[in-house]
């Protein structure tokens, strides 16, 4: 199942205490990252980020027998 915005889970990053939260990155001034797509961003340093197709598991097709 693909992420939904406003899902969470922990980051990425194994040393970090955040949580990744599917959302827009935030908007740096001069940027125009308005259109950016939804990603995986972490609460406590937001260079910690990931996109949802990361996380997408393709499932294997069912064994015929």
């Amino acid at each position: 199942m693909r992420p939904a915005r406003g899902d969470t889970k922990p980051c990425i990053q194994t040393a970090c205490p955040g949580v990744m939260q599917y959302a827009r990155p935030p908007v740096e001034a001069g940027s125009s990252s308005a259109n950016e797509a939804l990603r995986w961003v972490c609460s406590v340093d937001r260079t910690h980020t990931s996109h949802a197709a990361d996380d997408v598991r393709i499932a294997e097709p069912p064994v015929r027998r």
